[in-house]
């Protein structure tokens, strides 16, 4: 019975520990991902996404020195947006993945975690 809480709480430690950024990008529930959404008034109609605390590891440069950027030309850009949306309204885990070294912490994809 202890070795089973003993693997429970190794697995509770191991999730959380994934929550936050790393320089690839983020992931986690709600804010340990994204703290706000700013649909910017820029032309090219990008989505600002306002990054957590732990954004100093991401491997880019943040927009305005807190954000990541979801451009409008991006292929998928109306499924990845909206995954985002759904996944903060509905506390689902994600992950968001940005290109390393660009020059506004580009968004490439994201990722939709089920398992909750």
């Amino acid at each position: 019975m202890m070795k089973y809480f003993t693997l429970l709480a190794l697995l509770a430690v191991s999730y959380s520990a994934q929550a936050g950024c790393d320089a690839n990008g983020c992931v986690g529930v709600g804010k340990q991902v994204v703290i706000s959404v700013f649909a910017t008034g820029i032309p090219d109609g990008q989505v600002y996404l306002h990054a957590p605390a732990s954004k100093h590891k991401l491997d880019c440069k943040l927009a305005e020195g807190q954000y990541m950027t979801l451009h409008s030309t991006h292929p998928l850009f109306k499924e990845i947006y909206s995954t985002i949306l759904m996944a903060l309204s509905s506390n689902k885990r994600f992950q968001i993945r940005t290109k390393n070294g660009s020059s506004d912490c580009t968004v490439s994809y994201v990722r939709l975690y089920v398992d909750q």
